[in-house]
């Protein structure tokens, strides 16, 4: 880890730290619970400030079929969203 760097922990289990390491380079320990209910609310914050949007296929929801043997068969580049009429 760099000089002034962060570990983030999200997983749980024994762990051991060197001291003398963490305090010479100002290097920090933090922790973190995933899958709080503000998770995606901060997710979705930070996506929203940054402008970040999906990479996506979409199909109508009528091929859906379609879909998930594009999406089993590997032929699926990103995420595939299936749209209802409307959209």
């Amino acid at each position: 880890m760099a000089p002034q760097g962060k570990f983030l922990v999200v997983g749980a289990g024994p762990m051991t730290v060197a001291p003398g390491f963490m305090v010479v380079g100002e290097r920090s320990l933090q922790g973190a619970i995933t899958g709080t209910p503000f998770a995606p609310e901060r997710t979705l914050d930070f996506s929203v400030m940054e402008d970040v949007h999906p990479m996506i296929e979409t199909m109508p929801l009528k091929c859906a079929a379609e879909a998930y043997a594009q999406r089993k068969s590997g032929g699926v580049k990103f995420r595939m969203v299936l749209l209802t009429m409307g959209h």
